[in-house]
């Protein structure tokens, strides 16, 4: 990588003006804040600030959507090399912490949300090497499915004669403390149904599998087709009615925005969303499912419909609000009422 030719254009388009308007883009410098604060990859949403995540440089940049785009006030740089970052490709929001996805290394840092931005303390850093006894160094985006972050297998330092790609997922439980070895499991998953599968980026999850997009094999020369699908749900779930997704859906994804409802049914996960973030205040949120049709209301009004089919899932476990069952993250508003009907 060139160093003299690393940017720090940061281009944001208006989804809701044209397209094609040159109007509709705006772009900001970040080297006004800095000569590190350049070279992103990924990036993540948590409801007010949008957080530019560090390829080589180590200088995590955010913006204040609150604030003009092209106010250097509305944005902040913050280096966190001295707390243990390195390079990373993406990062995953659990509703509380910002998870950076450790590229090509073990050094595993988060950021708590709710606390200063360049205020050491506010940041944590866990060495995840040999996780579960495999190498466990090397990542290429994640996911958060309500209690577990989880990392995409990259690449990593080549052991002597093996490949620096590899395919083992380490995975975070954020009901516990960040540097508790215990909250932190690893996986070699590449021998999965019998196939040989190394070096994933990223990928997308559907709120119930996370599926992993494949790009190199072996040693980087030859490029592969080998879908990997991690299951985080199982039947553990029939339905779930959601505000908001959060500001990423695998790692280096755009999230759904606005409020969703999905369901799990013998034919797997099927979902609806509404596409577009609600305004504060009271709403009143209704998912409908009845066998051929997946159906949202916002406020009486309905926001997205589908065709979907399939026996819904009716595991033996409890109805949870407000969170998922077992899970860190929280709704942070007020549930006034609930109430869940057998039929449609």
């Amino acid at each position: 990588m060139t160093e003299g030719l690393l940017s720090g254009k940061v281009l944001r388009m208006d989804t809701g003006a044209d397209f094609k308007d040159a109007a509709s883009y705006r772009v900001f410098d970040t080297t006004v804040l800095g000569s590190d604060a350049v070279c992103f990859d990924g990036g993540a949403f948590d409801g007010r600030f949008v957080y530019f995540v560090p390829l080589i440089k180590g200088v995590v940049v955010r913006h204040d959507t609150q604030g003009d785009f092209d106010d250097a006030n509305s944005w902040e740089a913050f280096d966190a090399k001295p707390v243990g970052l390195r390079m990373n490709v993406g990062a995953v929001f659990d509703g509380h912490w910002l998870y950076f996805c450790a590229y090509g290394h073990p050094s595993m840092v988060r950021y708590d949300t709710r606390k200063p931005f360049a205020d050491a303390s506010s940041w944590e850093q866990y060495d995840a090497a040999n996780t579960s006894g495999i190498d466990t160094g090397g990542f290429d985006g994640g996911f958060f499915d309500g209690r577990y972050v989880t990392f995409c297998p990259w690449t990593r330092t080549a052991p002597p004669g093996g490949s620096g790609y590899h395919c083992n997922f380490l995975r975070f439980d954020t009901t516990r403390s960040f540097d508790d070895p215990s909250a932190w499991t690893g996986y070699d998953a590449s021998a999965t149904d019998g196939l040989v599968s190394l070096g994933y980026n990223a990928g997308a999850f559907d709120g119930g599998s996370f599926y992993a997009a494949p790009l190199y094999a072996e040693d980087g020369e030859a490029f592969h087709g080998r879908m990997m699908r991690v299951d985080t749900l199982g039947g553990d779930g029939a339905f779930s009615l959601r505000f908001c997704d959060y500001g990423h859906n695998g790692g280096l994804c755009a999230a759904v925005p606005g409020p969703s409802f999905l369901i799990n049914t013998d034919g797997g996960v099927r979902s609806v969303a509404a596409h577009q973030p609600l305004s504060a205040g009271s709403h009143h949120l209704v998912g409908v499912y009845d066998g051929a049709s997946l159906q949202l209301w916002i406020d009486g009004k309905l926001a997205a419909q589908r065709e979907a089919s399939g026996q819904l899932l009716a595991p033996d476990i409890p109805v949870t609000f407000g969170e998922l069952s077992g899970g860190g993250a929280r709704f942070n508003g007020q549930i006034e009422s609930v109430r869940v009907a057998p039929q449609a």
